[in-house]
């Protein structure tokens, strides 16, 4: 086993697209597992995933290796043949080993740590909330937006009391509108978006805002500037057009737009007068002033834009911390940035981390290295250094070029430095992966030319009026691995480039559009099922329009928008009725429910006729009060209990109420996951005291992420898959369908300009940028290059991810622009051509379906309403009562018991007693307790059930599935070594068939796990300490 020789390590693996990156990951992480010398235990190693899907993903292959090497039962001789090689160990010794390690895993779970570094960082807080000053208990909140909300109005609150607050609000209302030139009657709404997004930018990279002092009073440059302009004006050889412009500059309130209108003249040394003017040194120092006084200005307003909002910002966390503190809650952003906290103050230590862990990781595996944060890093650096420092290892994957998540501040530069920074102290190895596995040969020769270096350089000359050539080199660099080989078993595949020649936007789309549904059916036709196509794209919005297309001409589509329940017709109509449940004076609403089709199925009405009395009743007041008078039984039926008890009841009954009563889930039950995902939604922000009313969901039905209403769905369902690029980062599929392929350089937003976020120390500084400004300062101008050069790469990272998800066909559509704007893809894949293809395409034979789909019968829940109305509680009930009480004690008691056979009863009763009191108190006396239990353990008839040899083997309270995969618990089982004992008890003889079927079922269950021995089942009675065996 070479690579063990060397101790300590750190393994680098770059990898393109399709190459096996989290094959390697969990090979490795097999080879350590299975490894002998030396020896690793699965609790010594943590495996980092970027998402949960790729955490279950590689667990999933691990324990599919381990089975296939422990039985072996290998897929193919290849499989076979590849696995042993890398494993480089005797079959013999594997099979023995991965028996050995599945057993370790499966009976210690939760040492099979292969998780996010989100999810391993919750961990590492939740074991040391005292200093985080949280309760053990505290919460996770994904959003922080209606916090920040809260916090930003009690700190406007403490404005109006405190002097340098005011005076700090009434600066930037100055800045608000006299410098920034902003006109909106809310500027509250403008301070919480930006406030909003440096607290994600700050928690992001761990550090805090700070201001950047600037040597110019702003107000006072900008008077001093159109003082100048003003003089200038009165020189009367300037050009003509100049002076015109000028003029015009000069009636301009904002003093940026002034400036654009001479900008062109402003860039250049030398004064605009016309050809036979002789100016006076005056009036060229007063050009040399100007154009001084516009750097000036354009320096300080990029540096100091943002200083008010991270002053307000500053102000705001102080009341965001009090709410915090009392709601107990740390958002999810900010788990980065506390840990980071805890280690930097040095509040927990290394070997701390392993103490409160219970674990203590010598290899670290990281997934996606390339999207790591410098802030998720210095997390790690710490654990990783004292591993490597042990003789322990770093192994890392990735791939630069498919580096896409630098808006959530992924540092590429630290798939390098990583390794630099170890060379010295372990031995680094490094591997790429140039073949790959997933593609077709046209598909891999199709990429190997677009991302070639010498398709690259012809593509950065089209931009040499906008990129300096001195940054080529660096995005040159980053493709310079991207040429890949394919596997000689894949030498087929096809490849269609087409650019859409439309310079009207509703014209390209409607092209589109038609040539993609042309493109769906000719596919299909060819065999190819409609689960094996994906359609990637750029933008949500995007994908919302596919989706609309799609479903429009009949095609089951998957997508964000056809998983979320707000978009899903059947929730929307129950919104309508809680809309006008909660105001019913809303008469849209109640049409819109009683005209949908809950309503219309349960009811057995006509659409037409319930059209005719919305119609007929519209407008003459409130629609409930006709529809109660013209149905008064449908209304008793399906709308009066909701109508007095909306309100009083929790959201959750609420709405289980109302599926019960309008027999939803019975009526559409091909839809009951969206309604339990509604259901689901609803527990959860009720568990954290943020839903009270039915106003307060459905503004956060209107507000809320989309990511927390999307049904998850199991894979292979026959639909179409329309997704977003990022989202399909890691896929693969049969067929790639990319619509709107667009390569913009532009790094701005809708009205140029934008912010850079640049890091000095600790600190954080944010600077405002706008392309007007690099006119007038090299500072600024290089700034803005390299900044337009990192949104090129990630343009181009995107486009290399969105061509490479592809298996067997890939189908590129250019629209000629986006917007106003050219689209650079042309000229990065076609050039000057209008149409590109390459390889062949083939028919396809759909592949036999190897799962099934079981349809789950709908869950049946009782009217709540009707339910918690009843105020009196049962005769029945009150009988029972306290012999079930009695029962749950002592049968937790018994479940304590195990071998009586050399116990002093006295002693053992007595130490039960006072456990279970503490479970119990103020409701039992320990004495009694105790009486209960030596009657039981006493009496004669059932001491054959405690007093036993010494050699059995008892269970209390166990667990066992039955082949369904439902859970059961046994109350007491018992191994002798012909036979097993199959206890449970109950409280009375009462239904005394239910529990002899009960017990048979355990007692089959039981069998399949002893088929050697032989299987009895019993009953023990309780109330009278009697016992019966079922045969």
């Amino acid at each position: 086993m070479k690579e063990f020789s060397f101790s300590p390590q750190v393994l680098v693996v770059d990898a393109s697209a399709g190459s096996g990156k989290t094959h390697a990951l969990a090979l490795r992480y097999l080879k350590l597992l299975l490894s002998w010398s030396p020896p690793v235990d699965p609790k010594e190693i943590l495996a980092i995933t970027f998402t949960n899907k790729a955490a279950q993903d590689m667990k999933i292959r691990i324990f599919d290796w381990l089975k296939k090497i422990a039985l072996d039962s290998f897929s193919s001789p290849q499989e076979e043949e590849q696995i042993l090689a890398f494993l480089k160990s005797k079959k013999t010794f594997l099979k023995e080993k991965a028996n050995t390690v599945l057993s370790q895993l499966i009976k210690n779970y939760n040492y099979f740590q292969v998780k996010t570094i989100d999810s391993f960082l919750k961990t590492l807080m939740d074991s040391s909330s005292y200093f985080l000053q949280r309760s053990p208990y505290f919460r996770i909140v994904e959003n922080p937006f209606p916090y920040l909300e809260y916090a930003l109005e009690e700190f406007i609150k403490r404005a109006q009391k405190d002097e340098s607050l005011s005076k700090l609000i009434k600066n930037f209302l100055r800045h608000y509108l006299e410098i920034e030139n902003k006109a909106s009657w809310f500027p509250k709404k403008d301070i919480l978006r930006i406030i909003s997004f440096l607290f994600y930018q700050s928690n992001l990279r761990g550090k805090i805002f700070s201001k950047k002092v600037i040597p110019y009073d702003l107000r006072e440059n900008i008077d001093n500037l159109k003082k100048k302009l003003k003089k200038l004006e009165e020189v009367p050889y300037l050009y003509k057009t100049f002076q015109k412009s000028l003029r015009k500059a000069l009636q301009e309130k904002d003093i940026f737009k002034s400036l654009k209108d001479i900008s062109k003249h402003l860039q250049k040394d030398k004064l605009p007068v016309v050809k036979s003017a002789h100016p006076d040194k005056e009036v060229i120092l007063l050009w040399k002033g100007i154009r001084q006084e516009v750097k000036n200005l354009c320096e300080s307003y990029a540096l100091s834009r943002f200083n008010l909002y991270i002053d307000i910002l500053s102000e705001t966390l102080k009341d965001l911390e009090e709410l915090k503190e009392v709601r107990n809650i740390i958002f999810l952003e900010e788990i980065n940035s506390k840990v980071n906290l805890l280690l930097k103050k040095n509040l927990i230590g290394i070997s701390e981390i392993y103490s409160r862990l219970a674990l203590k990781f010598s290899h670290y595996l990281v997934d996606e290295f390339q999207d790591t944060s410098s802030i998720q890093w210095r997390n790690l650096e710490p654990l990783v250094e004292e591993a490597i420092s042990r003789g322990g290892s770093l192994f890392y994957v990735g791939d630069k070029k498919q580096a896409i998540y630098r808006f959530r501040a992924g540092d590429i530069s630290l798939f390098d430095e990583v390794k630099e920074k170890f060379r010295h102290r372990a031995h680094v190895s490094e591997k790429f992966l140039s073949t790959n596995f997933r593609s077709q040969r046209a598909i891999v020769e199709f990429n190997n030319k677009v991302f070639s270096s010498r398709n690259l350089e012809i593509f950065l000359n089209h931009l040499e009026d906008r990129i300096d050539q001195e940054f080529f080199s660096s995005i040159l660099d980053n493709f310079k691995g991207a040429k890949q080989n394919w596997i000689k078993e894949k030498d087929g595949g096809y490849v269609y480039v087409e650019l859409i020649d439309e310079d009207i936007k509703e014209n390209r789309e409607k092209l589109i559009k038609e040539k993609l549904f042309s493109l769906i059916k000719e596919l299909t036709k060819r065999g190819l099922p409609l689960n094996n196509i994906a359609i990637l794209l750029r933008e949500n919005e995007e994908v919302r329009k596919v989706t609309s297309w799609l479903i429009e001409e009949g095609f089951p589509v998957e997508s964000e928008r056809t998983l979320n329940i707000r978009e899903n017709y059947l929730i929307k109509e129950i919104v309508s009725l809680l809309k006008f449940l909660s105001s019913p004076i809303d008469n849209l609403s109640f049409a819109s429910f009683i005209l949908g089709e809950i309503f219309l199925t349960v009811s057995h009405k006509s659409k037409e006729e319930l059209t005719e009395f919305v119609f007929k009743y519209s407008g003459l007041g409130y629609l409930y009060r006709f529809f109660s008078q013209k149905y008064p039984q449908l209304w008793e039926d399906f709308f009066e209990e909701f109508f007095k008890s909306v309100g009083f009841l929790p959201l959750y009954e609420f709405l289980v109420s109302i599926f019960d009563r309008l027999k939803i889930l019975e009526n559409f039950p091909h839809s009951q996951a969206f309604f339990m995902k509604l259901l689901e939604v609803v527990r959860k922000k009720e568990e954290e005291d943020e839903l009270t009313t039915i106003n307060e969901f459905l503004e956060y039905l209107g507000e809320g992420k989309d990511e927390d209403f999307f049904v998850s769905v199991p894979e292979n369902t026959e639909a179409i898959k329309v997704l977003t690029i990022h989202k399909a980062k890691g896929l693969q599929f049969e067929v790639v369908i990319t619509p709107f392929l667009v390569l913009t350089l532009s790094w701005q937003g809708e009205k140029g300009d934008s912010s850079v976020i640049f890091e000095e120390g600790e600190n954080l500084f944010l600077l405002y940028l706008r392309k007007d400004f690099t006119s007038y300062s090299s500072k600024l101008k290089k700034i803005y290059q390299g900044e337009l050069v990192s949104s090129l790469i990630d343009e181009l990272n995107v486009i290399y991810v969105a061509l490479t998800r592809a298996k067997e066909e890939l189908y590129i559509f250019i629209p000629k622009r986006k917007g106003n704007i050219p689209n650079l893809a042309k000229k990065l894949i076609l050039d000057e051509e209008i149409k590109l293809t390459w390889g062949k395409k083939k028919p396809y034979f759909e592949k036999e379906k190897i799962y099934q789909v079981e349809f789950i019968s709908p869950s049946s829940y009782q009217d709540w309403c009707k339910y918690m109305g009843e105020e009196f509680i049962s005769r029945k009930d009150l009988k029972y009562k306290d012999i079930a009480f009695k029962g749950e004690v002592i049968h937790k008691a018994l479940s304590l018991v195990e071998n009586t056979k050399d116990e002093d009863l006295e002693k053992l009763t007595n130490e039960i007693s006072w456990q279970i009191l503490y479970q119990y108190p103020n409701r039992v006396e320990k004495e009694e307790i105790q009486h209960w239990l030596k009657n039981i353990l006493e009496k004669d008839r059932l001491k054959r059930f405690f007093v036993l040899p010494s050699q059995c083997i008892v269970f209390n309270e166990k667990e066992i599935i039955d082949r369904k995969g439902a859970l059961k618990r046994v109350d007491r089982l018992i191994i002798f070594s012909q036979e097993v004992w199959v206890i449970d008890y109950k409280s009375t003889h009462e239904e005394l068939s239910i529990h002899q079927e009960q017990i048979k079922e355990y007692m089959e269950i039981i069998s399949s796990l002893y088929p050697d021995k032989q299987i009895k089942g019993f009953l023990i009675f309780l109330d009278k300490l009697e016992f019966l065996e079922v045969k």
